[in-house]
């Protein structure tokens, strides 16, 4: 596995302090807008937004805005998080959508930090532990990373991806890349 959510706990502060003017585009099958009071798991992956936003202090600091997140493919969702995507005025992007179109509109321009976890994709596409069904197609995420790569991409995040056969995962692997490949060569 390459990383967890929970990473961005540390990540997500810095990109609000250092580029005010950035959104976060979340790529999760989860919106992770629980906090430890909220929160049915405990699992601090699902919790990763709630602290980014000051839903609940991290001490590794917030200071992200609603206004200033995008969830993509978020379709296993807890009442409290429910309540926060209808209310709080993020944007929320969902799979049976234009994705690509949805996010030209929803970042408007800004820079965006992308934050991919695997699992917004559909199930079995990639082997990941929370893996969802009705998640996006390889062709929606080539998509929405093309419509991304139009703009200032701040910095990349890949998250949850695990590896359970190599021979399978090394050919999901390279769909993977290849579906991200617009915003891995802006680096190259």
């Amino acid at each position: 596995m390459l990383t967890r959510c929970a990473a961005a706990v540390a990540t997500l502060p810095v990109i609000a302090r250092q580029r005010p003017d950035a959104c976060l585009v979340w790529f999760d099958a989860h919106a992770d807008l629980n906090s430890p009071t909220t929160t049915p798991s405990g699992y601090l992956g699902g919790m990763v937004l709630a602290a980014a936003t000051d839903l609940w202090r991290s001490e590794l600091g917030g200071g992200l805005p609603f206004s200033r997140l995008v969830l993509v493919g978020v379709r296993d969702v807890d009442p409290f998080e429910q309540h926060l995507i209808a209310t709080s005025g993020l944007r929320h992007i969902c799979v049976d959508t234009d994705v690509a179109a949805q996010l030209r509109r929803a970042t408007s321009g800004r820079p965006v930090y992308v934050h991919v976890d695997v699992d917004v994709l559909d199930a079995g596409l990639v082997s990941s532990e929370f893996a969802v069904r009705g998640g996006l197609s390889w062709a929606q995420l080539e998509a929405a990373c093309t419509a991304l790569s139009e703009t200032d991409v701040v910095g990349l995040e890949l998250a949850e991806l695990e590896r359970r056969d190599a021979v399978d995962d090394d050919v999901r692997l390279e769909r993977l890349l290849e579906a991200l490949t617009p915003l891995i060569e802006l680096w190259t």
